[in-house]
C-alpha cells in the first residue's frame, strides 16, 4: 500500500483519522483512508470517494440472511431459533474476514521483502530466501503461490496499489506493470471456497448474464480497477484472481466493459445510505433511535407490533417533513440529503437491523427528495 507516514505527526493523524494514501494513477493526489469505517476522503476537497466495493453493489443481489435463517429454522427444521443461526453466521463471517485480512498481509509483506531477501541470499550463499517466514503454514502459502506466479522480469511488481480517477478509487492487491510498453496486469487475492461453483451470487442489471459464481464478482471488482488504470493511460492486458481454498487456484479473466461509464457515470444514491445496528456498528453514524429527532415515538409491546409501528412512523415522518416547518427532524433529513448528494456514505443507526426498522422509511424519503432535485 502506498502510505505516507514519514513522521510522528502523520503517524498520530493516521491513528486518529486513517492512513494517507498516494495515488498510483494520479500522482500527487492524496486520499485519507479510514480502515475501520472503510471510507476514502480526498484531502483537498474533503469529499468521500466511491470505492469498488460500494460501486459494484448495484450489480449484486443482496443476500437476505434473515429470510434464509428463518427458512433454516422452519422449512429445513434446524431446530434452533433463527437469531442464533444469524449470530453463528456472523461469527463465521468474521473469522473468514480475519483470515482473508491475514492472507493479504502475508502476501503484501512477502512482495515487499522478497527482493531484499534474494539479495541477502545471493550475498551469503544461503539455501533459501531469509524473507520467508519460519511458520510452516505461512511458508507453504507463499511457496505454493510462487509456483503459480508466472509473471517474470518483464514486469515491475507493485503490491497494494491505490488507484483513483475523479470520484472513484480502489485498492488493488497486486499490479504487474511495464513502464516502457504501458502494459499492466491486475491481481487480486481471495480467501474463499467453491469460488467457481454456480449458485453463489446472482447479478443484476446489465451484468445479469454473468455466471452465478463468486468469480464473476471478482471479475466485476477488477474490471472497476481496470477502468481507472485505462483512464491513466495503461493498457490492461489481463486480470488474475488468486483464490486460496486450502490451496491456490489461479483464474485468469478478461476485463468487463461498462462497469464504469466515465465520465458521466450515473449515481445510485441508495448505495450511499446504509441502515446499521448501533449495538455493533463502530463507525460514523446518524443516530435515529428513541430520544433523537429521527427516533420512532411509536412503541412495540412485542415483535408482532413491528410492522405496525414502522407504518405509523412512515406516516408521521412524511407529515412532519411536508407539513410541519418547525419539526426538528427536518434538519437531520436535509443533512442526509446533502451528504448523499456530495458522495458521502451515511449510516442511519437504530437497534433493529437487520429486522425491519423505521430507518427504512427515512432512507426512502431521502431518496425521494434527491430524485426531485
Amino acid at each position: 500500500m502506498t502510505k505516507v507516514t514519514e513522521n510522528l505527526e502523520e503517524k498520530e493523524l493516521a491513528h486518529k483519522y486513517g492512513v494517507l494514501l498516494q495515488s498510483f494513477t494520479e500522482p500527487g493526489r492524496k486520499i485519507r483512508f479510514h480502515e475501520g469505517k472503510h471510507v476514502y476522503t480526498d484531502m483537498d476537497t474533503g469529499k468521500t470517494l466511491i470505492s469498488a466495493t460500494t460501486h459494484i453493489k448495484k450489480y449484486k443481489e443482496p443476500f437476505d440472511s434473515v429470510k434464509i435463517a428463518r427458512m433454516c429454522e422452519n422449512r429445513y427444521k434446524w431446530g434452533v431459533d433463527y437469531k442464533k443461526i444469524l449470530s453463528m453466521w456472523e461469527d463465521n463471517g468474521e473469522i473468514t474476514s480475519s483470515m482473508g485480512t491475514s492472507l493479504h498481509l502475508i502476501m503484501e509483506l512477502w512482495s515487499k521483502h522478497k527482493e531484499l531477501g534474494q539479495k541477502i541470499q545471493e550475498n551469503t550463499g544461503r539455501k533459501e530466501n531469509p524473507a520467508l517466514p519460519k511458520h510452516p503454514l505461512i511458508r507453504k502459502i507463499i511457496l505454493d503461490f510462487e509456483e503459480i506466479n508466472k509473471y517474470g522480469p518483464d514486469y515491475t511488481v507493485l503490491p497494494e496499489a491505490f488507484v483513483t480517477h475523479g470520484k472513484y478509487c480502489g485498492l488493488v492487491d497486486l499490479l504487474y506493470y511495464n513502464e516502457v510498453t504501458k502494459e499492466i496486469r491486475i491481481g487480486d487475492y481471495k480467501f474463499n471456497i467453491k469460488a467457481n461453483e454456480k449458485g453463489q451470487q446472482t447479478y443484476l442489471g446489465k451484468f445479469s448474464w454473468l455466471p452465478t459464481t463468486k468469480v464473476s464478482g471478482y471479475r466485476l471488482q477488477m474490471s472497476f480497477y481496470a477502468e481507472l488504470l485505462k483512464q491513466a493511460g495503461w493498457k490492461v492486458v489481463g486480470m488474475d484472481a488468486y483464490i486460496y481454498e486450502g490451496k491456490w487456484v489461479h483464474v485468469e479473466m478478461e476485463v468487463l466493459e461498462g462497469v464504469l461509464e466515465l465520465p458521466d457515470d450515473p449515481v445510485d444514491h441508495k448505495d450511499r445510505i446504509n441502515i446499521v445496528n448501533l449495538k455493533n456498528h463502530k463507525g460514523d453514524v446518524m443516530r435515529c433511535c428513541i430520544g433523537t429527532p429521527l427516533g420512532n415515538p411509536f412503541k412495540m409491546k412485542n415483535e408482532k407490533d413491528r410492522d405496525r409501528v414502522c407504518e405509523e412512523y412512515e406516516e408521521y415522518l412524511y407529515n412532519k417533513i411536508y407539513k410541519d416547518k418547525d419539526a426538528p427532524m427536518r434538519k437531520q433529513v436535509a443533512d442526509v440529503v446533502v451528504k448523499a448528494m456530495n458522495g458521502d456514505i451515511v449510516n442511519l443507526g437504530c437497534y433493529c437491523a437487520p429486522l425491519r426498522c423505521h430507518c427504512e422509511s427515512i432512507k426512502v424519503l431521502v431518496l425521494d427528495l434527491i430524485s426531485k432535485k
